[in-house]
């Protein structure tokens, strides 16, 4: 794991870049430092010039790749360095070569595990052996070159320490965050699973009550009409109940970002209360009602509000709301005089009305304005008893 994170650490977008944009700066101040010293010190013989720039450039190039490949670019770098020393030995005043002595070993102890890293380190260590050997310059050099190879190793070697212990726990928390939300999961998972088991036996003991209900309705109906209308009331009741139950069970197996809607849905029961809304908001809207509303599908019941509701958020002049309750129907007009209101019957309101096995159109009436009509069954053609 600890690998895979350096790798990533290596390849994190601008890397490259950085990397190829360093090298490029050293070349450049390297060879302008090498080329005027080498050009305006003419009391020395020294290596070709192009010779020299051909060495700055193996010292300073291949650290465009410090932590793609710290190790061959820090083997590439020293293996110039004993060339570089060689031919400017008579050069006194060339300083930013001497940068590369650093961030060689910095890049591979930083960049690589820690065997290539000690690698790295040893080869650094060989080179500049060679260096005070070939060229022996006392003790000073000798402390300079342990200087410049051990101290930005370590110091490379401490801040990786560091990187890969923030990553480690970076990933812990990570890891822990994922193991919670897990947990949760299945803790909602198992409650649903529960709710659901309760809903199928709440539903099962409610359709098997109705089947009883209906089988004694049936048996009763011709000598007993009293006590089979009780039994038809008891269906109705204990249909409704369920179906109430039924609501209430599923509004909590919503998604957690929606909220719960536990209420039972709207029918004709809560038309004066919409109205009353509409009058709040300065709608002026006049309702009648003429018949008994009596039993009802819920469909028609609840189809009978959503096309009023509808139709009433699309104008702003007086309306004339009737409602007609008759013996195989339901008749629903809005009047609207106004000029400008939304076209009626919209997709909705068509929709609704055939979901109830309905109509909903459009009267013309005298003057401008127009009339919505819908007619919704009080009984379906293919409902059983």
């Amino acid at each position: 794991m600890t690998d895979l994170m350096t790798a990533l650490w290596r390849r994190r977008p601008g890397d490259g870049w950085f990397d190829a944009i360093l090298a490029a700066v050293l070349f450049i101040a390297c060879e302008a430092e090498v080329i005027t010293d080498t050009v305006g010190d003419r009391g020395h013989d020294h290596w070709p010039l192009v010779a020299n720039v051909v060495i700055v450039a193996g010292a300073t190039v291949p650290l465009a790749w410090r932590r793609r490949n710290p190790l061959a670019s820090l083997v590439a770098v020293m293996s110039c360095v004993p060339l570089l020393i060689v031919a400017l030995a008579d050069v006194k005043s060339v300083n930013f070569p001497q940068l590369v002595l650093f961030i060689a070993p910095y890049s591979v102890a930083a960049y690589s595990p820690r065997r290539r890293a000690l690698l790295g380190l040893a080869y650094t260590g060989l080179v500049l052996v060679v260096n005070n050997l070939v060229e022996p310059s006392g003790a000073t050099s000798w402390v300079f070159s342990v200087a410049a190879c051990v101290t930005p190793w370590g110091i490379g070697r401490i801040l990786r320490a560091r990187r890969e212990t923030a990553a480690e726990l970076r990933h812990t928390a990570e890891m822990l965050a994922a193991e919670e939300g897990g947990r949760e999961l299945l803790a909602i998972a198992e409650q649903r699973t529960r709710i659901a088991r309760e809903l199928q036996t709440l539903i099962a003991h409610s359709v098997s009550a109705m089947i009883v209900q209906t089988q004694t309705a049936q048996r009763l109906l011709d000598d007993h009409p009293d006590e089979a209308d009780t039994a038809m009331a008891t269906i109705e009741d204990t249909g409704r109940q369920a179906l109430a139950d039924m609501r209430r069970i599923l509004g909590v197996l919503r998604r957690s970002d929606d909220e719960a809607d536990l209420a039972p849905q709207p029918g004709v029961g809560q038309i004066p209360a919409l109205v009353e809304r509409m009058r709040s908001a300065q709608r002026p809207v006049v309702l009648h009602v003429e018949g008994a509303p009596g039993p009802m599908p819920a469909s028609v019941d609840l189809g009978v509000y959503r096309i009023l509701e509808e139709a009433l958020a699309g104008v702003v002049d007086p309306v004339d709301v009737v409602l007609r309750f008759g013996a195989d129907d339901i008749e629903l007009t809005v009047t609207s005089p106004g000029r400008t209101h939304l076209e009626w019957p919209t997709p909705a309101m068509r929709e609704r009305a055939a979901l109830c096995q309905g109509i909903a159109a459009i009267e013309s009436i005298a003057g401008p304005g127009e009339r919505l009509v819908v007619r919704l069954p009080r009984v379906f053609d293919e409902a059983v008893a």
